[in-house]
């Protein structure tokens, strides 16, 4: 009886109605510009998604700049999902965090990895990208005025057909993950007034030849920085 109820349910066509996803100009405080949509549409294979609220970018400002001497600290902006999964299994996450002396770079880049003139330094793989940018003015020398965007792929570890997962290749995940995250970085950069001290550009950027890649080095073991900044 039950699974002639089922099968009479299924004919009258009363499946559960597919979630609904809403536009990605609305998505991370519709900071996506016309190439950060397109490569978000090649990352998820749709054309709309959800999206967990993360910060506010207006909320966001002030954080940062309150916290700019906490270099643990996290200011989560958006965390973006296929209308089917949960929050938890996010195809991306952006987040931004202040650049510690401890922060280091890597002397070579992963197979999947590329690196970007953007900023002080980018790079992306499978596993995500980032973007470290100068923001002096913006953080008001309430420590030291380095930023760093932050963009995850989750999906990256999960196995094939599960949630969160992008079908690309790994190393084109990552030039995906780059050109949003630059999207999302030049308008926090424009929020906490500095963007042209960033150095984030107007259109997508492009990586680099692998042979280009030199290991920065880092602003805060810089005596000259020091010396240009002190007190």
């Amino acid at each position: 009886m039950a699974t002639a109820l089922a099968a009479a349910s299924c004919a009258a066509g009363t499946e559960e109605p597919k979630a609904e996803g809403v536009p990605s100009t609305t998505l991370c405080g519709s900071s996506l510009d016309v190439d950060a949509r397109r490569a978000l549409d090649r990352l998820s294979g749709e054309s709309a998604l959800r999206e967990r609220k993360g910060v506010p970018f207006d909320r966001a400002v002030p954080r940062l700049r309150r916290r700019a001497d906490v270099p643990t600290t996290r200011t989560e902006v958006c965390r973006v999902h296929r209308p089917a999964d949960d929050a938890a299994d996010a195809l991306f996450t952006v987040e931004f965090v202040h650049l510690d002396a401890l922060t280091d770079w890597p002397d070579r880049l992963p197979a999947d990895g590329d690196s970007y003139r953007v900023g002080i330094y980018g790079s992306s793989s499978g596993r995500g990208a980032e973007i470290v940018f100068p923001c002096t003015e913006g953080l008001h020398r309430n420590g030291p005025p380095f930023l760093m965007g932050s963009l995850s792929l989750p999906g990256f570890h999960r196995p094939e057909g599960a949630a969160g997962r992008s079908e690309l290749p790994a190393a084109e995940q990552g030039r995906a993950g780059m050109t949003i995250l630059t999207s999302v970085t030049r308008a926090m950069a424009e929020k906490l007034g500095c963007a042209e001290e960033a150095g984030v550009p107007a259109e997508a950027v492009r990586p680099r030849p692998p042979a280009a890649y030199r290991r920065p080095s880092h602003p805060l073991k810089d005596w000259r920085w020091w010396w240009t900044h002190r007190a």
